[in-house]
């Protein structure tokens, strides 16, 4: 008669917390590599846990950097070494083929040689991904040593190549910093009496937006025609009163590769001159440069705060975190565009100078009396103590912090150039004068030592306000 055997199970796994005298008949003190499931799923059956099966390797001279999982796809992001290519591609986890996307050496895929992904295996990959509603896989992903990326999984890029790879994959896309001009007042319209400012911003194809450009000079409205004479002209209108006036916008150095542009309109309502903010969307992009009329009679009615006009327009250079939850992308441990002491050092040797502009006083529309001057030709008053900076537009589209520009150590303005009044030019003065009393320098940042400086105008008895010339009379203005 066959004996009976009982079977050990293990069924309470693991206990290393007890002596082994100790340790339940169920439970095991030690063990390597195994697994209580057996390979038909069978539990409490010990047997060894399954390693990897090599289904499929990447292209030659290429090694994984990064995967992430999506869609019944494991994207894969690969280095060459030898060729110093980045790429980008997919194994389908039924088939195991592999399907490379993208790989920036590839001069079929792109236009730009010199823009790279600049893969390397000292910095590992982390990614994230989403499929949008119709079909379209976009990966995104970091790395800690480039900036964060993206890029459409399913997008034939030997069809469609790229051709910005840095700004059209970037996260954080930089783009050129529009700027913006008055072109002219046309005399048909339908704007309100008031001053006007203007900034734009870039949109996309899906209403996605970047912050806004520096808000122009004020642009002043009056609601009588130069028809009436110059005397009539009264050069400053009852604000909310109507007039058939428009204004002419000169945008340039736009970046292409967006499709739109928004322009925000300043208008200062009231007696109190509110700001109020009015949004005109899908402006068409037809080149570098164009024209944009604004009448007052666009169709849209959206508003914006303040604080959304002014918003800084933040670049990262790294980012090492990614990931997304309720359709929302969230991207940790970043790092800024770094800004060092350099930059005040280069805004310490700026040297600011004056020239004098003349514009004459006529019975036409040649001064002051004419909008476009008031845009174009403002001044500096005499005497007066102003505080300079400078701030630093990057590639990318930021901008820096103001920088300190140090005035003159001592000092008053004197003219340099110029015999006659009506080409005059010269040095600043400084603010620093024999008193020993005043604000330091912090003595760190690159800022110079001493007391701080800044900029004196010179006086009404070195640069007059007004020249006659047997009659013909001048307004100087003060330019730098």
């Amino acid at each position: 008669m066959p004996t009976l055997q009982a079977v050990k199970t293990f069924s309470q796994g693991l206990n290393q917390d007890l002596s082994p005298m100790n340790v339940p008949e169920s439970a095991y003190v030690d063990a390597l590599n195994i697994t209580t499931f057996d390979k038909g799923g069978n539990q409490f059956s010990i047997s060894n846990e399954r390693g990897f099966q090599a289904k499929q390797a990447l292209p030659s001279g290429y090694r994984a950097i990064g995967l992430y999982y999506i869609d019944n796809k494991i994207v894969c992001f690969s280095y060459n070494e030898t060729t110093q290519a980045s790429q980008i591609g997919y194994y389908d986890i039924n088939t195991f083929v592999y399907t490379r996307v993208f790989d920036d050496k590839d001069l079929t895929q792109q236009f730009n040689s010199s823009q790279t992904f600049d893969f390397s295996p000292d910095y590992q990959i982390r990614a994230t991904g989403r499929v949008a509603f119709n079909g379209d896989i976009y990966i995104y992903w970091v790395d800690g040593k480039n900036p964060p990326r993206w890029i459409n999984l399913s997008r034939n890029y030997f069809a469609n190549r790229f051709i910005d790879l840095n700004s059209e994959t970037s996260l954080f896309s930089g783009s050129a910093l529009v700027e913006i001009d008055l072109a002219g007042i046309l005399e048909s319209g339908n704007l309100t009496a008031s001053s006007y400012q203007f900034a734009v911003r870039y949109q996309s194809d899906t209403g996605d937006t970047t912050p806004f450009s520096p808000l122009c000079n004020p642009i002043p409205i009056v609601d009588e025609l130069q028809s009436v004479g110059r005397d009539l002209y009264t050069g400053a209108g009852q604000t909310e009163n109507k007039g058939n006036k428009s204004i002419e916008l000169s945008l340039s150095n736009v970046d292409t590769a967006y499709r739109f542009i928004q322009l925000a309109a300043v208008h200062y309502e009231g007696n109190a001159l509110t700001p109020v903010i009015y949004i005109i969307d899908n402006i068409p992009i037809t080149g570098s440069s164009f024209n944009y009329t604004y009448s007052g009679s666009e169709s849209s009615s959206t508003t914006i705060t303040t604080q959304e006009l002014i918003q800084e327009r933040a670049i990262y250079s790294t980012a090492n975190q990614i990931t997304q939850k309720n359709n929302r992308l969230f991207v940790g441990n970043l790092k800024e565009t770094g800004i060092g002491e350099s930059l005040q050092t280069i805004a310490n040797s700026i040297q600011i100078k004056y020239k004098i502009e003349e514009i004459q006083v006529t019975s036409a529309f040649t001064d002051y009396k004419l909008e476009e001057n008031t845009f174009n030709k403002k001044g500096y008053r005499r005497d007066e103590a102003y505080a300079f900076g400078i701030a630093f537009v990057y590639t990318s589209g930021g901008i820096s912090p103001v920088f300190h520009i140090p005035g003159p150590a001592s000092g008053n303005a004197t003219r340099d150039i110029g015999t006659t009044d009506s080409n005059a030019e010269g040095t600043l003065g400084s603010t620093v004068t024999s008193n020993t009393s005043g604000t330091s320098y912090p003595g760190f940042g690159g800022y110079p030592s001493g007391k701080v400086r800044h900029h004196k105008m010179p006086s009404l008895q070195t640069e007059p306000s007004f020249r006659n010339d047997s009659g013909d009379v001048y307004i100087r203005i003060f330019r730098h």
